[in-house]
């Protein structure tokens, strides 16, 4: 099976903007040890008219969310998971820069990736930093909303927690 995961962005050096299609494909079922994944980008800029090739690829990083959600600092950031051993599977960042057309991570807060309740998380940008909006199902007690920014792009350290709200489930 092959799915897309895009990003559009504006790239400053050549000052154009850039449609980034990351594919990638699998074989087996993702909960087993037969999961394999193959990789690969395609890069257009608005001005061209063609689809080109990019010779990176970035090994056991699946896009979750298929489509960028937050552009700043010059790159593109995806929801991702990386396969570790075991089965384990790391989530992360998945930055792409625009403009070296590079991918690197972006590692989450430690205190996220240790949490044991259900969550759902996006990214998106706050006061121009990177920012993660966490949402925590904590039983029959409600959700909670927890918003971090990375105040120093790109240093994992610098992750902090800026609200962490409680929102109550109300039974009519």
């Amino acid at each position: 099976m092959e799915r897309p995961g895009l990003g559009f962005g504006f790239d400053a050096k050549t000052e154009d903007y850039k449609v980034v299609r990351v594919l990638y494909s699998h074989d087996g079922d993702y909960n087993t040890d037969n999961y394999k994944i193959y990789q690969g980008k395609d890069i257009r800029t608005v001005s061209s008219e063609s689809w080109r090739i990019s010779e990176s690829t970035v090994d056991g990083v699946v896009s979750k969310n298929h489509t960028c959600a937050a552009e700043i600092h010059g790159a593109l950031h995806f929801k991702a998971k990386r396969l570790m051993e075991r089965d384990q599977k790391l989530r992360l960042i998945m930055s792409f820069d625009l403009e070296t057309e590079t991918f690197c991570d972006i590692m989450l807060p430690d205190e996220f990736l240790a949490s044991e309740n259900e969550r759902s998380w996006q990214l998106s940008v706050l006061h121009e930093c990177l920012s993660l909006v966490v949402h925590h199902q904590n039983g029959q007690d409600g959700t909670s909303m927890h918003v971090w920014v990375m105040k120093e792009y790109g240093v994992t350290n610098s992750w902090t927690k800026l609200y962490a709200l409680l929102v109550l489930q109300v039974f009519i």
